[in-house]
């Protein structure tokens, strides 16, 4: 690389340090990552007991347009981190990862406003999906989507 203005010491010691700094604050990252996913593991055992499954196993529901399914099961929907990049299409590092949760306001944003459990409901495909020897498809649904067929 040929620098016009900047000297090539400056140019070697800020890569040198960019790159000591990248390493730090991605075994950093690694570290609080381990730390936080043990509280959201254990958050996610507490909240399957108390979150209500209002679909159990086996039920029939409806869905759009008039589509009937079955559920298959639920699952707990319940993570802090963020998996965003910055304005240089970068990978965001550091505590910006995740999250903030310093009132209400931010409880709502975390648990997609109190919508925590989704249900895995099968549903037969298309007669298109069909010809391609697809005869069920199973989607990832909230408690809102779907309803009970007696």
């Amino acid at each position: 690389m040929k620098l016009k203005l900047i000297s090539g010491d400056f140019a070697s010691e800020y890569t040198r340090t960019l790159n000591e700094y990248k390493e730090k604050q991605s075994a950093l990252d690694e570290e609080y990552s381990r730390k936080i996913q043990k509280f959201v593991n254990m958050e996610v055992n507490r909240l399957k007991e108390i979150v209500p499954v209002e679909f159990e196993e086996g039920a029939k529901v409806k869905a759009y347009p008039n589509k009937i399914g079955t559920v298959m099961g639920s699952k707990i929907e319940f993570g802090v981190q963020r998996n965003g990049i910055n304005e240089w299409d970068q990978d965001v590092t550091g505590p910006n990862r995740y999250w903030p949760l310093e009132d209400e306001l931010d409880e709502h944003i975390i648990t997609c406003e109190g919508f925590l459990r989704t249900y895995f409901v099968r549903f037969d495909s298309s007669e298109l999906a069909k010809d391609w020897g697809i005869n069920e498809d199973v989607l990832s649904m909230y408690a809102d989507e779907i309803e009970a067929v007696e």
